[in-house]
């Protein structure tokens, strides 16, 4: 009985090392995630941002073919060219890291916007999914049917679930 005492101390102890390790694995993962996230936060928002200046400059040039033309609704244009450049900046300018605590402060202090947020975009991915549907089953009916009258028919084994148990008497 003695050695059964001795050993749960020693169980305990490889236990506890197996913990430390997997909780040391945990954290590297962790942190790589998060760097890969960080990293492609800041690529993604430099592209965006620049394509965002884009965008601004044509704002930019069609509150001036406004305004020469005398159209209404050259104020309006000329702040959205105004929002437009600000966010492309900030995009461009800001780093993977400050984004991300950007959002997330955004959500702490907004949790229902971030909500309606999810919403809108899950909605808006459905109604993608569900126009692009149509297209993806053609697509599909015909690669599987054309395989398939292109492949010989089979004749199932006798015996199958479909023929009884075995051959007939």
């Amino acid at each position: 009985m003695s050695g059964t005492q001795t050993e749960a101390p020693a169980d305990a102890g490889v236990i506890e090392q197996a913990q430390e390790k997997v909780g040391a694995g945990v954290e590297q993962a962790k942190s790589s995630a998060g760097s890969f996230i960080q990293s492609q936060v800041d690529q993604r928002s430099t592209q965006v941002g620049e394509q965002l200046q884009g965008a601004g400059h044509a704002l930019r040039q069609a509150a001036q073919t406004m305004e020469q033309e005398g159209s209404a609704g050259t104020q309006l244009v000329d702040r959205a060219a105004t929002q437009v450049e600000r966010t492309a900046r900030y995009l461009s300018q800001s780093g993977g890291a400050r984004i991300l605590n950007d959002f997330e402060g955004f959500g702490r202090r907004s949790p229902w916007a971030v909500i309606g947020g999810g919403i809108v975009l899950g909605l808006l991915g459905a109604r993608f999914l569900k126009a692009s549907s149509s297209r993806r089953f053609e697509e599909y009916r015909r690669t599987y049917y054309h395989q398939a009258s292109s492949a010989p028919r089979q004749i199932p084994p006798v015996g199958d679930a479909f023929h009884g148990s075995g051959p007939a008497a």
